[in-house]
């Protein structure tokens, strides 16, 4: 999964369809602003802003594509199905770190050990959100997919980077706990 942090707004074209950054009012344009000329980048401030341009496109894109099951929609649909192995589980955390605020590790344990009855209750309960966070990696999915053709067009080759080890508080241990020794550290000093 991609940080929503990265999503190019002016070129999400539910953002521009909700109004662009005129929708976000004066001090959200300024903020913006001032985030893209700073010398260093505020990633709290830049990801407050995302997110409300984020909750603008995707209250369009659900107004205006999914509720009317159009192409696009289809195309989310596709997305989706075609990511499950991954965007399942990583969409449901996302969700819920959201909701509590805090590591899996302290999540009601229901939740954190993944019992089926609470999975099941919990994406019922948070549909919304879970169809949020799936419409924002197919958005981030899809300019990563132009990213490297434009640029290319301009001679600059773009290269993956895959870490080595997951955090601890991250879908892929959450998910697959069997997987992952969760009593090591590494790094220096040691991340989780």
């Amino acid at each position: 999964a991609l940080d929503p942090v990265y999503l190019a707004l002016d070129d999400c074209e539910d953002f521009v369809a909700a109004g662009g950054r005129e929708a976000l009012g004066d001090d959200a344009r300024r903020q913006l602003d001032a985030a893209a000329h700073a010398p260093l980048v505020d990633w709290g401030a830049v990801a407050e802003l995302k997110n409300r341009a984020i909750a603008l496109a995707f209250e369009c894109f659900r107004r205006d594509e999914w509720e009317k099951k159009t192409v696009r929609s289809r195309q989310l649909t596709a997305f989706a199905k075609d990511h499950w192995s991954w965007l399942d589980d990583y969409a449901l955390f996302a969700v819920l770190h959201e909701r509590f605020g805090k590591s899996w590790l302290e999540w009601p344990q229901r939740l954190r050990d993944r019992e089926r009855g609470a999975i099941g209750a919990a994406r019922a309960e948070h549909s919304d959100a879970f169809l949020r966070v799936q419409w924002v990696q197919w958005q981030l999915d899809l300019q990563w997919r132009r990213a490297p053709r434009e640029a290319s067009a301009v001679g600059v080759e773009l290269m993956g980077d895959l870490p080595f080890v997951p955090g601890l508080d991250s879908a892929d241990v959450w998910a697959n706990r069997k997987l992952f020794r969760t009593d090591q550290r590494v790094g220096t000093p040691p991340d989780d």
